[in-house]
């Protein structure tokens, strides 16, 4: 689908409406695999409005847990660090995973569409925002 440049002030009043009014429990279950491994497990993510996060995980019957605390866009703390990062390669996933989207970096090219779903007749905004490193 090819989006067009659009506003970042709008595309940062949106991604507003995504973040949580008040602190939120979110627990759920995990599985990671890739060319090497395959885990599975539990975790628990608490969210603090409007950009803080405190992110546990644990694999089966305790091996391999992890927790993590995230202050917007950066990893003030993750013990180990290396499983967290591991499991977590790129922070926006993170908060996205939760339904939350970060608004868009500073350097980062702004795209947007309106398109209409064709079953309930609604509009809908789509977003893409694309930094260097994408």
């Amino acid at each position: 689908m090819a989006l067009a440049p659009a506003n970042r002030d709008s595309a940062t009043l949106w991604t507003r409406t995504t973040l949580p009014r008040a602190a939120a429990l979110i627990r759920f279950r995990w599985r990671y695999q890739d060319e090497q491994v395959r885990y599975a497990g539990r975790g628990t993510a608490r969210i603090v409005p409007p950009d803080s996060l405190r992110f546990d995980y644990a694999g089966p019957l305790g091996f391999g847990s992890g927790a993590a605390v995230v202050i917007g866009d950066s990893v003030l703390w993750a013990d180990p660090a290396k499983n967290f990062r591991s499991l977590v390669p790129a922070i926006p996933m993170l908060w996205a995973a939760f339904g939350m989207v970060r608004p868009p970096a500073d350097d980062a090219a702004v795209f947007g569409a309106q398109l209409e779903d064709s079953v309930r007749q609604q509009r809908r905004v789509v977003w893409r925002f694309v930094q260097r490193d994408d």
